[in-house]
C-alpha cells in the first residue's frame, strides 16, 4: 500500500446504506431500548509509550458506550469482511490476513465530544489496530446537531470534516489523528442523540 505523506489528507472510504433496512432498524431499536446499558466512555492512558489502562477523562471525551449484542455484532463484522478488498484499496491500508475485530456501540448526547486522538494501540502485545471505522445511525428526522468526524493529516495542518449520515460508515487508517466535534441535542432526549458503532480491524502481532 502507498505510504501516507504527513501533510496530505489521508484516504477515507465512505459507504452509504451500509446495512440492509431490517438490520439498521434492529440496531437502532436495540440501542434505544438499552439506554441503561450505556456507561461513560473511557480513553486509553499511556505511560512511557505503553498502554496502562482505560480511564474516564471528561476533558478528552464525553460519551457513553456499551457492548453490541452478539448477533448484531456478528452481522456487522460480516458486512465489513465482505468489503475487505475495497476497504483496503480505498484507504491504502493492508487488510489483515487474520483480523481481530473490536466493536463498541456509542451514544453521544448533548455536550458529547472526543478530542483529537489516534486509535493505534501502543505497548499491547496481542493486537495492533490497523483500520478504524465509524458507523452512524439515528432517528429520522435527526434530533441532534454537530457530532461531525474531523480527520487530520499526520502533521495536523489540514483536515476534512465528515457529517454523521444515517446508515453510513467511514473507514480510515488507525494511525490518522481524528476527533468528534461537539454534539447538541436540543430536546435532551436519549433517543434523539447521535448513535454510532466504533470498529477497529486489528492485526495480531
Amino acid at each position: 500500500m502507498a505510504s501516507l505523506s504527513i501533510g496530505r489528507l489521508p484516504k477515507t472510504h465512505i459507504v452509504r446504506d451500509f446495512l440492509d433496512r431490517d438490520t439498521h432498524a434492529r440496531i437502532l431499536a436495540e440501542s434505544i431500548e438499552n439506554e441503561a446499558a450505556y456507561g461513560p466512555s473511557r480513553v486509553s492512558r499511556y505511560d512511557g509509550g505503553k498502554l496502562v489502562d482505560c480511564v474516564l477523562n471528561p476533558k478528552s471525551r464525553v460519551a457513553s458506550s456499551r457492548k453490541l449484542s452478539t448477533g448484531l455484532a456478528e452481522q456487522f463484522t460480516r458486512a465489513i469482511f465482505e468489503r475487505r478488498d475495497e476497504i483496503a484499496k480505498a484507504t491504502h491500508t493492508a487488510y489483515p490476513a487474520k483480523p481481530a475485530i473490536e466493536i463498541e456501540a456509542v451514544h453521544s448526547g448533548d455536550g458529547a465530544f472526543f478530542k483529537t486522538h489516534i486509535d493505534t494501540i501502543q505497548g499491547k502485545a496481542s493486537v495492533h489496530r490497523v483500520i478504524s471505522a465509524v458507523y452512524y445511525f439515528s432517528r429520522q428526522p435527526k434530533g441532534f446537531m454537530g457530532g461531525e468526524l474531523r480527520i487530520w493529516s499526520l502533521d495536523r495542518t489540514s483536515s476534512v470534516t465528515i457529517e454523521p449520515e444515517d446508515n453510513a460508515i467511514i473507514f480510515f487508517s488507525s494511525i490518522v489523528p481524528h476527533e468528534v466535534l461537539p454534539v447538541s441535542v436540543p430536546s435532551g432526549a436519549f433517543e434523539d442523540g447521535r448513535f454510532s458503532i466504533n470498529c477497529w480491524i486489528n492485526r495480531a502481532s
